[in-house]
Formats: C-alpha cells, structure tokens, sequence
C-alpha cells in the first residue's frame, strides 16, 4: 500500500536539529511506502539536501493542492505547536492542521513536542483543530499529557521518541570527513591527549525568539560571557581544545564568535566551525568530541546518541526530559559559573558510566523512533478497513 503524505515542519531554514528530523521521518516513513511531499521555507534546498519533493510554504495555493490530493497530513516532527518560541509559528501549523481538517484529509502529529501553550490565541486554535487527529506520537510524557489538556484523546497519544534518533549511526566515511573538518581547523588527532570539548550555543533565555533587545538579549549575552569564561578556564585544566558549533547560524553566529572570543581570553583555544544546514556534517563532528556543553536539544541528542557525555542548558522542558531519561545535568539559565565548572567535571568523571547508558538507551529510541515510520500508515490502514 501507498500512503500519499504532506509532511508540514521547520524544513528548508537551516536549523541543523530540524533538518536532522526531517531525515530522520524520511529514513523512518520511506521503508513502509509513504510517498511524502515536504512542505519547505527553500523548497529546491531541501529537495537536495533530502532527495524529496517539496513546495513553498508560503504558497498556500499549492499547499492546499497538495493536501487535497493526499491521503494523510503529517505534522511534525519537533515542537511546533507551542508559544514561548512564537505565537505566529505554532498558528501557521495549527492552521496547516485546520486546512487539512475542512478537506477532510486526516492528520497525524508525528514525534512531536508539545507545549508550553500560553496564550489565548493558540490554546483556542489548539482546541479547535487537534482533538480531531487520528493518532499522534510524542517525545515524552510532558507532550502526551499537554495534548489531552488541548482535547486528543488519550487512546490517541504514544509516546515515541525523536525522530532525529530514527537517523542510523555515524559511518566511517562521515566520521573521516569530521575529522578532516577538525584537523583544518587545527584540532589534533585523536589519542593526542588533547581533550575535544564542544559548545553548542544559542541565546537561550529568548529561546529562539527574533528579538536581539532589551533585558532577554542583555540576559543572554550575560550569560554566554559567563559559560565562556568557564568552559575556557576548564579547558585549560585538562588540557582541551573549545570547538564552537552553530548549529543555526543564523540566529547562532554571533553569539557562538563571541562565546569562542570570551574563552579564548583566559587562553583556551577555540575555534568556531560552522557548517550550515549540513546536519550530517554537524552530528559527525559531535560524535568525534570528547564532552559537550549544549543549549540545543539537538546537540544533545547527537551527544547521546553517539555516547558523547555532555551538559545541557535547559531553557526549554524538552531538555530536562531529554536529561532525565538519560541521566545527563542539566543547567538551568540562572546557573553561575562555578556551577558550570563542577557539572563538566562530573560529567567528566562519569564519562565512561554516560558512555555505556548513552548508547544503550540510544539504541532503545532509535528502535521507537523507526516503529513511529509505520503508525501512520497502520492508522489509515485500519480506518480504511
């Protein structure tokens, strides 16, 4: 059987976590006979990038000529439907949900987190449109209880995992070509006694918001001086090397530079390596570090699912639930610097214990992540019987 599916996400702008997603749906759905059309803000990007097709999102015309014709929306995967990154964002998919609804064109919420929903606006487009869905798969138990409060039924909700964990390991020929990416950039080889620590940043008190103002930007750029001095004064004690990766460069350059510049002053070297929208390219690199400092979701998921210990930076719930079922600290965003130091020298210390349950609970999501590909087209199959 066939399934025709719209797949509707963050696709096509460069976010290196959700074009990793993307794969990871596409590597998931493929092998059960979805046919997927992407909807994407740089439609011939991702069709290169993904080798699928895809259609503008802000061409509703053929957006809607494409739902008509499918047989399923799938939505997701990665948070879409919450407020505290845009009130705008999660209404354009929740409005993607409601276009597919008046068609009578089913929807599934494919590995998704859900939540904070705040505002008015978007808990009553959330009611409107999502207790409708014919099934949905969620990351973690905090999305599966935030659906039921927005109406879905719970015989509805599974919890799954990320669909970036559906992505199969690291292969020799990426792993080779991370290193080349890190020897150009002056990294030594491994086994050098020189211990790779990677820093994945964003301004995480705004989390993703657009605005570069105001106390929320002072917020965050009081605290990337913070972590930079820290990482870097750590650095030097065990003799590391910092490697910056931005993992959206748009919105993550500036203050990656910065970050690199600050640990660089108590004489760390580090070095920022920015490969844009090349989410492989990014995960292969991670999985050649040593230890990783995050304030991205998916910098840590790379970390665990290459058996990288890290420290996360959790500015959103989904990485305290990341952190919990790993096992891995998490720094909340008032976090001082001493704090920072002591999380990477535990984290440090356990290397080999994060190592080993990194990996096995790796392999655990990644079975979830593939069994996701398959709900969707079971769903139609049984409505269909």
């Amino acid at each position: 059987m066939t399934l025709r599916a719209v797949i509707s996400g963050y696709y096509g702008h460069g976010n290196t976590g959700d074009e990793a997603v993307l794969s990871g749906m596409l590597h998931a759905l493929r092998p059960h006979g979805v046919e997927p059309v992407v909807i994407s803000g740089d439609s011939a990007k991702t069709e290169a990038l993904h080798g699928v097709r895809a259609i503008a999102r802000g061409d509703w015309g053929q957006v809607a000529r494409a739902i008509r014709r499918a047989d399923l929306l799938i939505s997701g995967g990665g948070g879409l439907i919450q407020d505290s990154t845009s009130r705008r964002s999660a209404l354009y998919y929740l409005g993607i949900i409601g276009l597919a609804k008046a068609m009578g064109v089913p929807t599934y919420l494919y590995a998704q987190g859900v939540g904070p929903v705040r505002t008015r606006t978007v808990r009553a487009a959330a009611r409107a449109v999502l207790p409708g869905v014919v099934g949905a798969g969620v990351r973690d138990e905090d999305s599966a209880r935030a659906l039921v409060r927005l109406g879905v039924p719970g015989d509805r909700v599974t919890v799954t995992a990320d669909a970036a964990f559906a992505l199969p390991p690291v292969t020799a020929e990426q792993a080779e070509r991370a290193e080349e990416a890190l020897h150009a950039a002056g990294i030594s080889e491994v086994g050098e006694n020189e211990v790779r620590i990677g820093l994945v940043w964003r301004p995480p008190a705004s989390a993703g918001s657009r605005s570069t103002g105001g106390r929320v930007a002072d917020r965050d750029e009081g605290l990337a001086r913070a972590v930079a001095s820290t990482v870097g004064t750590w650095a030097e004690e065990v003799n590391g090397r910092l490697i910056v990766l931005p993992m959206h460069p748009v919105y993550d350059m500036a203050q990656s530079e910065m970050v690199a510049n600050q640990a660089s002053l108590g004489g760390s070297r580090a070095v920022v390596i920015n490969e844009p929208g090349d989410f492989r390219m990014v995960r292969s690199i991670i999985s050649r570090l040593d230890i990783l400092l995050s304030v991205r979701f998916h910098g840590l998921l790379f970390a665990v699912g290459a058996g990288v210990p890290c420290v996360g930076v959790a500015y959103d719930p989904k990485v305290r639930a990341l952190a919990q079922a790993f096992g891995f600290e998490a720094l909340p965003l008032t976090v001082e610097e001493d704090d920072v130091r002591k999380a990477l020298s535990r984290a440090w210390a356990r290397r080999d214990e994060l190592r080993r349950t990194f990996l096995q609970m790796s392999d655990e999501l990644r079975q979830r992540a593939l069994e996701e590909g398959g709900r969707p087209l079971w769903i139609i199959k049984g409505a269909r019987a």
